[in-house]
């Protein structure tokens, strides 16, 4: 049910519009949850049922950590508040530069019209994220999944703080860093003892998400974890349940040559697995 993996990384700081939509530039940034409301009433107002939101890529059609943690925080809101609606998410990304979906791999597409008909979806959520000096902008396509073409566009400004990484520091852990890196200068790995398994959140469990979670994390010289940044999302809550697990470990801390516990700064993964 559950798996992990220790390696070294750097720790992140913890640190409607419906068609023709005034330009973003011009518009005040919002939040996700803002954004995902306006979604939310076009989707009512067009009385779709079952909706499917494909990964967010930039305007070249790729993925990355930049647009990743916007499609997490946009289902996480979605599969959580959409009442009667039922928000999905495909097992696989459809890249298509632009944000036009009808341009994509003819292959692709075949596969999602496939995951379409067998889910009995009748929208499409697909679209872009931009950054900008203001924040990010965001647009979303409504899509008929039969012919590809957009019923409705929606797009916005997000607060530069949306889609940031998931983080937690322990108030009382005050060691300024550098930290130790476990595996080099004669730094021992932190092993740790006490790993229960995460519960499935309920949205990812109905929409059948697997996957892994990659946090980076700080462990005290006490063996506690102490900072946490979640790096890679799978949304539909599940990397907050990772997030709240690790908080929960415990650990043999780390040792330098001379065999003293050092704070050090590595990655964990936690892993969901549905068992079928």
């Amino acid at each position: 049910m559950r798996s992990t993996r220790l390696s070294r990384i750097a720790l992140l700081p913890a640190a409607f519009f419906f068609l023709s939509p005034s330009p973003a530039s011009a518009q005040k940034p919002i939040t996700i949850e803002q954004f995902g409301k306006r979604i939310q009433k076009e989707i009512k107002r067009r009385k779709l049922h079952v909706v499917v939101l494909l990964d967010l890529s930039n305007a070249e059609g790729r993925f990355t950590e930049r647009t990743q943690p916007v499609t997490a925080e946009l289902s996480d809101f979605l599969s959580a508040n959409s009442g009667n609606i039922k928000v999905l998410r495909a097992g696989f990304r459809v890249a298509a530069a632009q944000g036009a979906l009808s341009a994509a791999d003819p292959g692709t597409l075949q596969q999602l019209s496939a995951f379409c008909a067998q889910n009995k979806c009748d929208a499409l959520l697909h679209g872009t994220v931009q950054d900008g000096p203001s924040g990010k902008t965001v647009s979303i396509s409504i899509v008929d999944p039969q012919t590809m073409k957009a019923l409705a566009e929606i797009s916005a400004l997000l607060r530069p703080d949306a889609g940031n990484p998931l983080y937690w520091v322990d108030p009382h852990f005050s060691e300024p860093p550098p930290y130790a890196a476990p595996g080099k200068d004669g730094v021992s790995m932190p092993r740790c003892y006490y790993q229960p398994n995460p519960l499935y959140s309920e949205a990812a469990r109905m929409n059948h998400v697997q996957g892994n979670v990659t946090m980076g994390v700080v462990i005290s010289r006490e063996g506690k974890i102490v900072k946490i940044a979640v790096l890679n999302r799978l949304g539909f809550g599940l990397d907050r349940v990772a997030l709240e697990t690790v908080r929960t470990w415990k650990c043999n801390p780390a040792l330098d040559r001379n065999g003293n516990p050092v704070p050090v700064e590595t990655t964990v993964e936690v892993g969901f697995h549905l068992l079928l």
